[in-house]
């Protein structure tokens, strides 16, 4: 016999794979700022570096890494915050007209809104884990576009 404190727990795992989402969109937009902020000034500081730019080519190929690693990173971002389809756990109109007109058990009832909540859960979990491999993905590139960044300084300061 399937108990409440059964489909509490189902429930409790759905609700935390939501809130995962929501942890998920916070750090994305996080990342989002700082990758803008970091292209809008490297943009703006093309006209100021034009005149070193143009003199080496190191330099030159640096600064294009730069702004093309950190491009790379906006766009996986872009791609985390993308709309994806979550699963719900269950249409009212059809828990409803699963109780027709027969009496529904409250273990026969807890038993399908388990499974409701079990493949919600693991549906949303694979939309998650995309969510996270593009946020990883986004990280690395802004880690490279940064060491690129300070190498461009590093030889210039030279």
């Amino acid at each position: 016999m399937i108990t409440e404190e059964q489909y509490n727990f189902f429930k409790s795992q759905y609700e935390r794979e939501n809130k995962r989402e929501d942890d998920l969109m916070k750090k994305s937009q996080i990342y989002l700022s700082i990758e803008t902020f970091v292209l809008t000034a490297l943009f703006f500081k093309v006209k100021d570096l034009a005149e070193i730019l143009g003199t080496s080519l190191a330099l030159k190929a640096l600064y294009i890494s730069s702004i093309s690693f950190i491009f790379l990173a906006l766009l996986s971002t872009v791609l985390s915050i993308k709309i994806y389809r979550y699963e719900r756990v269950q249409n009212s109109k059809n828990v409803l007209k699963q109780f027709g007109k027969n009496k529904m058990e409250n273990g026969d009832f807890f038993l399908r809104r388990i499974i409701d909540y079990s493949v919600a859960t693991e549906r949303n979990v694979i939309v998650n884990d995309k969510k996270v491999n593009f946020l990883e993905l986004s990280v690395i590139f802004i880690l490279i576009g940064f060491l690129f960044s300070l190498t461009f300084l590093i030889i210039y300061a030279l």
